[in-house]
Parts: structure tokens; C-alpha cells; sequence
């Protein structure tokens, strides 16, 4: 059985991103404290953004892939290489001490190389290996590409940064190898967008646990290609390539993070980060597209003129991100999840016609399964008065909560994955409609069923008196009448005892009064003349097994007692007929202007308030005074039954 959701898992994810994100911060303070100049800086960044995926990636490759986690641990280990490398390098330059010229020549390019092992977790994650050919041909694309735009920038002139620019050229130059280097930049973008979109259309073909893993890798797959396009930017607008360390760091923490969060819990929805997530990425383009416009106009203009010209960008930007966000969202989820937005717009539509009055919400579930495209979707709505509390679990199937203001009301289920959040918020007040309608045709349904057992019980119960009556104390009475006329007669002749026969006639009278009573103590027990402590008290003395009562509250009026007499009645004797207790406890506690009766025994457990039975009566009976009754009864573990009886004061 597959579940949502677990408090273990959940806490694992969180102890997971707070230690990952931590381990960041704290490699950055100690070694960036303990630094003394740049490039020590630089060193404690490049560790210090490196560390999840050098923690992530042994872990994975002996707990599930080895190739992810080989390629993980590759990405991490070659920016501390680079990074170390260069450090070296630019304190040996510094100092003026003599370095390996072909390691300077070499650095200079391989910035590109450190792409390809990210390239290649996103192609072989989650299964270790390549689905398509497409993704075998883009990762070693991404490779080959830099590896070539590396040998290109060493003998390409005027290539190397400072301080290396004057370094010697360890084979030589050729004029067109920048040239060459530079036509590798488009082909290079076109694969890290290759990979990321491969990732995106692999989430989309898949399927059940594969499809839940891939949600989280999804998000931080688009990253890589942006951080490339962002050092192009900064390197446009700012004459450098400082802001790339920002998408760098970004993606070098999110990728890890992704894969840890989907190998620790695959079933949480990821659809909206997703949508939220490439919304802002095209946001962020158009901004830097706004800016860069605008700084390419302000070389133009007098420097009057370009402060009116970033005002008018800066103005531009704001308003792009205030108008474009919500259609730009609705657009890019469309593309990105388009049966997922098919499904929001049907779901509104049918909620436009309900309000018309021209469909019935009940077509909710129709909806769902067609736009899910799963035919075996189902719809458990929580239809007691506890919305939310002692759901059974779901046994078969991935099941996605749905709640309205904190609670829930139901439950849709499918056989392979989750609903995602945006249609189960959009099917949200549909279903709470629905739910409402079939709670209100139970409620109905249920009322009928009652006025019918209670017609019937009462016809039954008027018969039983009819025959009680003429069976019993009408026989005796008719019986005296007719004694008392033939001794009259016998009187009149001298014939009689008077002293004999008042006696007969004494007995017949007090045997008819005790007839009397008994069928009088079945419409409403006589000892409950003396208090309803009274006449628990003779139940529980009665009873064959120890009950042990319990009474707090005073004032409870007479209908509200006779009820509960009749819960605590039934329920002994249940108990005793049926669960074969050895042990009861009756309580009657008022508290305010309810009246809460519990009778609670060890037996056998599995009672249910079957139609027609003891206890189908006992909750018409309880219905009949506005109270509900509550049956938990499960096999082995006793019953406690209880009702809530409103006591108005």
C-alpha cells in the first residue's frame, strides 16, 4: 500500500534540507573567517555550495543508483577541483612563483566541463541509465562540447584571464580557435536546454512512483541552462561574470536537494513549484531583457537622458512582473501540464453550471476521471459530524486529501499517484457541494428509515400491549366480575363465606394491579419515579456481571432520563446477550445542556446498530430526542457506546 503522506518521512525530508542548507552557511563562515584573500574566499564557496552533493552522492550510489550517484558526487567534486585549482593558480601568480603552464592554459576553459556531470544526473536520474537515445546523444553532447571548448580556449590568443594574461601558450596558438570557441556557446545552451527539457517530458510520460520522483528534479532542472544564461547577462550588462556564482550555487544546492526530497518522499505535489518556478525564470528573462535594452539606450543618450531611461526600465520591469504574472502562470502551465489545465477549466466550467442550476455537482467525479484520463478515480466524502477525524485508511490506491477551511471532506483516490494540488483545488467546492447534497440525502434517508421503524415499533408495541391487556389483567378483571356476581348470588341463598371470598377477590385485584404495572413499566420504568440514580441502581443490581455506575448532574428532566435509562439499559444488556462482558461501567455526566451517556464493557467487540436490531431502535430513540448515538466497536477490543443527549436547562 502506498501512502501520501507519513510523519517519519516528512521529518526526514525536513532534518534533510535544514542540515544540507546548514552545511552551506557553516563551510562558508568557518573557512571564509579562516581566509585571509580572494581566492581562499572563492575556495570556501566552491565547498561550501558543493557539500550536498559530496553527501548525496555516496549515499545514493550504495543505497539506490550508482551512476546517479557517481555523477553526483563527479558534479560536486569538479567545482572544488576548479575552484581549488584556480586558487592555487592565482596565489602562485601572485607570489610570482613558476606554475605549470599547461594547467593555466587548461583552466582557463574548463568552466564548460563542469556542466556535463549535472547534464548527466538529470539524464540518468531516477533509474541510473539513459530511457532515450535523445538524452544518451545530449549527455555526452555536453561533454564532448567541453572538453572541445576547453582545448579551444588553450590555444585560442588572448584567451587567458587575469592574471594569466601574459602566461605563454604551452602549444602554441590558432588565430580562429576563439572563434571556434566562441560558435560553441549556442550548441552548448541548446544541450543544458536539451537536458533540462528531456527531464520535463520524462516526468510527463511517466508513470506511479517514477512520475512522483521526477516532480521534485523538474523544478531544478531549468535552473542549469539559466545560470548560463545568466553569466551571459551579467557579462553583457556588467562587463563580468560575478553573477553567475549566484545561478551556480543555486542549482549545485537544488539539484541534491531535489533528489534527496525524491528519494525521501515522492508522493508530495510538486506541479505548482513548477509552474511558480519557470513563471518567475521567464519573468527574471524579461526583466534582464528590459534592463539590458535600456542600458544599451542610455550609451546612447546624454547622461541626463539615461537616468530617465532607468526609471522608465525599472518602471517597465515592475509593471511586467505585476501584468504578466497571473496570464503568464495560467500560459506556462498550460504548456508545461496541459491535461492538468484542461481539467481546472472543466472543473470551472461545471462550477459555472451549478451555479446556473443546469448541472448537478455530482459530475465532479465524471470530470475528474476524464481529465485525469484514469477511469478507476474515486470520491470517499466524509459525511459524519467529526469531518476528518477516524478516517480508515485507504488500502488500495494513492489517496489526496481534500479540505475546505482546515478540514477535511473527502478524499480522492487513484490507482498510481496523487491528484495534483491546482485540480484538487479547483475540485474543492464542487465536491464540498456534492458532499453536502449526499449528506443531506443520508440525513433524509435515514429520518425515513426512522419514522418507519419507529411506525412500525409502535404498531408492535401497541399490539403487545393489546395482548398483555387481554391476555393478562383484562382476563383477570372479567375473571373478578364474574366471581364477584356468581358470589352476590350465592350470598342472596345463604350460601357464601364473605369473609373467603373478599379475600379471592383481594388477590385477584392485587394480581391484577401487579399486571398492570409490569405493562405499564415497559412504556416507562416506574422506578425512575424515584430518580434516575434510582433506577440505574436497580439495573445495575440486577445485571449478572459488575457494573459499576457513575452519575454527574442534577436537574436532567424527565424525557432526557428516560432515554438515558433506556442507552444504559440496552447497552447492559448487549454487553452481557452478546460481547459476553465480565466487566461494565455506565456513566451520565451533564455538562452544560448536554447529556453524555457512556456504557463502556471488555466483551467481544463488533457491535454495529444493524436495521432492525436493539440498537437501530436505541438510535431512533436517541434521534427521536435531537441527541446522536455513537457506536466504536472493534473486534476484540470491547464497545464503548455512546450517546449525546441535548438537556436544554
Amino acid at each position: 500500500m502506498e501512502r501520501t503522506s507519513g510523519t517519519a518521512p516528512r521529518n526526514a525530508v525536513i532534518a534533510t534540507t535544514v542540515a544540507l542548507l546548514a552545511l552551506p552557511a557553516i563551510g562558508v563562515g568557518v573557512v571564509g573567517v579562516a581566509a585571509s584573500s580572494a581566492g581562499a574566499a572563492w575556495l570556501a564557496f566552491a565547498v561550501a555550495i558543493s557539500i550536498p552533493a559530496l553527501v548525496l552522492g555516496p549515499a545514493v550510489a550504495m543505497r539506490t543508483r550508482l551512476a546517479v550517484g557517481i555523477a553526483l558526487a563527479a558534479a560536486g567534486l569538479g567545482i572544488v577541483v576548479a575552484a581549488a585549482v584556480d586558487t592555487y593558480l592565482r596565489g602562485a601568480a601572485d607570489a610570482g612563483l613558476p606554475t605549470a603552464t599547461w594547467l593555466i592554459a587548461l583552466s582557463a576553459g574548463w568552466w564548460m566541463v563542469l556542466y556535463a556531470p549535472w547534464v548527466w544526473v538529470l539524464a540518468l536520474f531516477p533509474t541510473g541509465r539513459f530511457e532515450t537515445a535523445f538524452e544518451r546523444i545530449t549527455a555526452w553532447t555536453v561533454l564532448a562540447t567541453g572538453v572541445a571548448f576547453d582545448l579551444l580556449v588553450a590555444v585560442a590568443p588572448d584567451a587567458y584571464p587575469a592574471p594569466f594574461a601574459q602566461a605563454p601558450h604551452p602549444w602554441g596558438t590558432v588565430p580562429w580557435a576563439g572563434v571556434l570557441a566562441l560558435a560553441l556557446l549556442p550548441l552548448f545552451l541548446a544541450c543544458l536546454v536539451a537536458g533540462a527539457v528531456s527531464t520535463l517530458v520524462r516526468y510527463r510520460r511517466s508513470t506511479g512512483i517514477t512520475r512522483r520522483r521526477l516532480r521534485w528534479l523538474a523544478i531544478a532542472a531549468a535552473i542549469v541552462p539559466l545560470a548560463l544564461l545568466l553569466c551571459w547577462a551579467s557579462y553583457l550588462l556588467w562587463g563580468g561574470v560575478d553573477a553567475v556564482l549566484v545561478g551556480i550555487a543555486v542549482f549545485c544546492v537544488a539539484i541534491p536537494l531535489s533528489i534527496g526530497g525524491a528519494l525521501l518522499t515522492a508522493n508530495a505535489d510538486a506541479d505548482f513549484w513548477i509552474v511558480r518556478v519557470a513563471t518567475w525564470c521567464v519573468l527574471l528573462l524579461a526583466v534582464l531583457g528590459i534592463v539590458a535594452a535600456a542600458t544599451a539606450l542610455a550609451d546612447l543618450v546624454p547622461d541626463s537622458g539615461a537616468v530617465a531611461i532607468a526609471a522608465a526600465a525599472t518602471a517597465a520591469a515592475v509593471l511586467a512582473v505585476m501584468l504578466l504574472r497571473r496570464p503568464l502562470e495560467r500560459a506556462v502551465a498550460a504548456v508545461l501540464f496541459p491535461r492538468a489545465e484542461r481539467t481546472v477549466d472543466a472543473l470551472r466550467r461545471l462550477l459555472a453550471d451549478v451555479h446556473r442550476g443546469a448541472a448537478p455537482p455530482e459530475r465532479v467525479v465524471a470530470v475528474l476521471r476524464s481529465g485525469l484520463e484514469d477511469p478507476d478515480v474515486t470520491v470517499d466524502y466524509v459525511l459524519t459530524a467529526d469531518a476528518g477525524r477516524g478516517i480508515p485508511p485507504v488500502t488500495a490506491g494513492v489517496a489526496t486529501p481534500v479540505t475546505v477551511g482546515g478540514a477535511r471532506i473527502a478524499t480522492i483516490v487513484r490507482a498510481a499517484e496523487a491528484v495534483p494540488q491546482r485540480i484538487v483545488d479547483a475540485a474543492a467546492p464542487l465536491l464540498e457541494l456534492a458532499r453536502q447534497r449526499a449528506q443531506l440525502a443520508r440525513a433524509l434517508r435515514e429520518a425515513e428509515e426512522s419514522r418507519r421503524r419507529l411506525m412500525t415499533a409502535e404498531t408492535d408495541e401497541r399490539r403487545r400491549l393489546e395482548r398483555d391487556l387481554h391476555d393478562g389483567a383484562q382476563q383477570r378483571l372479567v375473571s373478578l366480575g364474574m366471581s364477584l356476581r356468581l358470589a352476590q348470588r350465592r350470598e342472596a341463598r345463604g350460601e357464601l363465606d364473605v369473609a373467603h371470598a373478599l379475600d379471592d377477590a383481594i388477590e385477584a385485584v392485587a394480581a391484577s394491579i401487579s399486571e398492570l404495572r409490569a405493562v405499564a413499566h415497559g412504556l416507562r420504568p416506574s422506578r425512575l419515579d424515584d430518580g434516575l440514580a434510582a433506577a440505574l441502581a436497580d439495573l445495575s443490581s440486577a445485571s449478572a456481571v459488575p457494573v459499576e455506575v457513575h452519575l454527574d448532574g442534577d436537574g436532567i428532566p424527565d424525557v432526557v432520563a428516560t432515554t438515558a435509562y433506556y442507552v444504559a439499559s440496552e447497552g447492559i444488556a448487549n454487553a452481557i446477550k452478546h460481547a459476553h462482558a465480565a466487566q461494565l461501567t455506565v456513566s451520565v455526566v451533564r455538562t452544560g445542556d448536554v447529556v453524555r451517556v457512556r456504557v463502556i464493557d471488555d466483551g467481544a467487540g463488533g457491535a454495529t446498530a444493524r436495521t432492525g436490531g436493539g440498537l437501530a431502535g436505541l438510535a431512533d430513540r436517541v434521534r427521536a430526542v435531537g441527541g446522536a448515538l455513537r457506536i466504536d466497536s472493534r473486534a476484540g477490543s470491547g464497545t464503548a457506546l455512546e450517546a449525546e443527549l441535548p438537556c436544554e436547562s
